[in-house]
């Protein structure tokens, strides 16, 4: 019997960029929303709140959130519902998985997270991810200084946009306990040390490390605690 192919659906975003809009009118009731990637947060990881606007889901990530390198910056995290027949086992590269918060299972696992909106010092820049394609970006800059220096300024401030999907170089003291319990949950009560390192991004001793500097007796207790937790 031949093996039925799993369902890609198509891209949402490129059939139609008004999903990268900013929302209109009251959305649904708020769902928590942890993205992973700690690298553009302010501190911890915050638990952002998603509202369901029609097919999208949308959380509004304020500056106040953000790194202090993405000071003037704000952002929103947009996804669809993508129904039971997707392929959810696809997955993109490392840093878009962390970034774009890729896969997550909101509401039954139906919600796919792939898109990112990132606005402001005249400077909108948009990326997003599918199966079907690699990482898309556009950014549209506004250059209305009339003076070299004032241009600069703000080509500079359109690369520190493009920042926010840079492929970082993780050092083994920033891993954060946010990050771990994401990865842990995303792959499941029977998750191992190295796959959770694979996630991350890090080597599995930079993880060993971590959970040894957090003093958990092992690995087999981090996912009993991690798996435990609500998303």
């Amino acid at each position: 019997m031949k093996k039925k192919q799993p369902v890609v659906m198509p891209c949402p975003y490129c059939a139609d960029p008004a999903l990268l809009d900013a929302p209109k009118g009251k959305g649904g009731p708020a769902i928590p929303v942890s993205p992973a990637d700690w690298r553009i947060w302010r501190g911890q990881v915050p638990l952002l709140g998603a509202r369901a606007y029609s097919v999208r889901f949308v959380a509004d990530v304020p500056a106040k959130h953000l790194a202090e390198k993405f000071a003037g910056f704000s952002a929103r995290l947009v996804g669809v519902n993508v129904g039971r027949g997707f392929n959810s086992t696809a997955a993109p590269p490392m840093f878009d998985y962390q970034i774009l918060g890729a896969i997550d299972s909101i509401v039954e696992g139906l919600n796919l997270f792939s898109a990112w909106a990132v606005e402001g010092r005249g400077v909108e820049t948009r990326a997003h991810w599918w199966p079907t394609h690699e990482t898309i970006i556009n950014q549209r800059v506004t250059l209305a200084a009339k003076d070299a220096a004032g241009r600069n300024a703000q080509l500079e401030h359109a690369c520190a946009a493009l920042d926010f999907f840079a492929v970082e170089r993780r050092g083994q003291g920033k891993i954060t306990e946010a990050a771990v319990r994401n990865a842990v949950k995303r792959i499941g009560p029977s998750a191992t040390q190295v796959q959770a390192a694979k996630a991350l991004g890090v080597s599995e001793s930079a993880i060993e490390k971590w959970r040894q500097r957090r003093r958990i007796s092992s690995w087999g207790e981090v996912v009993k605690t991690f798996s435990a937790m609500p998303q």
